[in-house]
């Protein structure tokens, strides 16, 4: 989802990057990684002029990108208002919130763009062009709905699992957490 000028708060996130720069292991890399592609919304500095913001058409938006001394290009991405201070742009630029999704696309459609860079000027974490795709296409299969039709009057048998779809409960139950509507 794109919005102009919304802020958005990666607490979690940011507090996973830090604990990488102490203590980097696997199991930290994979919430790290569910963090991302998952739950998270990242702020960017875009340029617009005036009638794109007056028709909210961003078709044409212009993103700021990070340039290494080796000229690769890189698109920031930042978790917070904070984090997105540090770059030292003025602060009558525009942002952009975008999710993963939003981001893979637009790097994947240029080929000039390197990958994703977050919070370049704290805890970063970079993620490859060639990451991307595969962090794409694993996200794509998790997310596949396997839809099986039945005939009508069908006999159907439930049982319990065999294995306990922890992650499954946990999303639920952090989602219910979240409406804060339930008994």
């Amino acid at each position: 989802m794109i919005n102009i000028n919304e802020t958005t708060e990666n607490q979690k996130l940011k507090e996973l990057l830090k604990k990488m720069y102490e203590d980097n292991n696997p199991k930290l890399e994979n919430e790290i990684l569910e963090e991302i592609i998952m739950k998270v919304n990242f702020l960017s500095y875009v340029n617009l002029d005036e009638t794109e913001k007056e028709n909210k058409n961003n078709k044409n938006t212009n993103f700021n990108v990070l340039t290494t001394d080796d000229n690769k290009i890189y698109l920031p991405a930042f978790t917070d208002l904070e984090e997105l201070s540090k770059w030292g742009i003025p602060s009558n630029m525009d942002t952009i919130t975008l999710n993963f999704d939003n981001y893979v696309e637009i790097i994947l459609e240029n080929e000039n763009i390197e990958g994703l860079v977050i919070n370049p000027f704290g805890d970063s974490y970079i993620l490859s062009r060639e990451w991307l795709k595969e962090l794409k296409a694993m996200k794509e299969e998790r997310l596949k709905v396997n839809e099986v039709r039945l005939e009508v009057n069908s006999k159907i048998l439930l049982e319990e699992p065999k294995h306990y779809p922890t992650m499954m409960m946990e999303a639920i139950k952090e989602c219910c957490d979240n409406l804060g509507n339930y008994k």
